[in-house]
């Protein structure tokens, strides 16, 4: 039986009526009908969850509920009715947190899964970069360049990682997977969103091919995220001028007053050259040890045959 019912109930059981004449009502008490409501079904009260988050808005403690969905959340004061679009939305923003990790593991490459800043060594190449990954990054723009296979993604993962434990929004993106996915987008109406993330991994920024539009998505994101400060991490092969005019080369012509402008922004912030061994070339030669120590194979990996990180 639910309230309206016993409402109704409780009406009936004030009224009065004879036999031989037409039924008459007096007027609805409401204190005596809610008397008579009690008496039918003893009050309940509802219990507050430390465990839950308080409201985001005035910070009032949440009622105890099951936590399955964004909108789960009701607490115990009248923002929900006062303010309903904002607590909505911070509702939301609230789920996000709250499934941070598990969203930016969802999208980092599974060999970056388990990294962590404390664990990757601080080799005179990285001590630099480990120093500003482990301060506040708050707003920043982190620039990380170098040849392959020194670690820049390992570190940018890392950064990302250490933001999402922390609960906020982290998104990892392969700027070649970024520009297939713009390119799609641009036909479907679905383009991927980079401005509104707290922390935004981009790695390999130089290795798309460049073009007029890609260009101008790339100069959108960095513009939004250097005007409304957002902690960017970006990796490359190249120094921020280099790539900047890499990108805003197209069929062999420079335009170099758009390679100022997207330098300007990539170089904003922290730019930090990583250096070291290549780590895959390394791990190539130990399997090689192991399964070809001798013969032309193995020479390619040879000091003297080594050629150049690949751009």
């Amino acid at each position: 039986m639910n309230l309206n019912s016993e409402l109704t109930q409780a009406q009936r059981s004030l009224m009065w009526k004879r036999k031989d004449e037409p039924r008459k009502s007096k007027p609805f008490d409401l204190t005596r009908a809610l008397d008579v409501v009690r008496q039918i079904r003893p009050a309940r009260t509802l219990d507050h969850s430390s465990s839950l988050p308080p409201c985001p808005l005035c910070a009032s403690p949440a009622f105890a509920a099951p936590y399955k969905r964004a909108t789960d959340l009701t607490h115990d004061c009248g923002c929900c009715d006062t303010q309903r679009s904002e607590y909505d939305a911070a509702l939301i923003r609230l789920w996000q947190q709250e499934h941070a990790l598990e969203n930016y593991l969802m999208h980092v490459p599974e060999r970056f899964r388990g990294v962590n800043l404390r664990d990757i060594a601080a080799t005179p190449g990285k001590r630099r970069a480990l120093e500003v990954a482990k301060g506040s990054l708050q707003g920043q723009f982190v620039y990380l360049y170098g040849d392959g296979g020194v670690g820049k993604s390992e570190l940018a993962a890392a950064i990302g990682m250490r933001a999402a434990r922390a609960k906020l929004l982290a998104r990892w993106w392969s700027a070649v997977d970024w520009a297939e996915a713009v390119r799609v987008g641009a036909s479907t109406g679905t383009k991927p969103a980079l401005r509104h993330w707290d922390v935004l991994v981009l790695d390999d920024l130089d290795k798309f091919k460049p073009s007029d539009w890609m260009f101008q998505e790339v100069y959108a994101v960095l513009e939004y995220r250097v005007a409304n400060p957002r902690c960017t991490v970006i990796t490359a092969n190249h120094d921020p001028v280099t790539a900047a005019r890499r990108l805003c080369t197209v069929d062999g012509k420079t335009d170099f007053e758009n390679a100022s402008a997207l330098a300007s922004r990539l170089g904003s912030g922290y730019v930090i050259q990583v250096t070291g061994e290549d780590n895959r070339f390394r791990a190539a030669e130990r399997v090689l040890d192991k399964a070809a120590p001798t013969g032309p194979v193995r020479a390619l990996f040879s000091d003297t045959a080594r050629v150049p990180a690949a751009d």
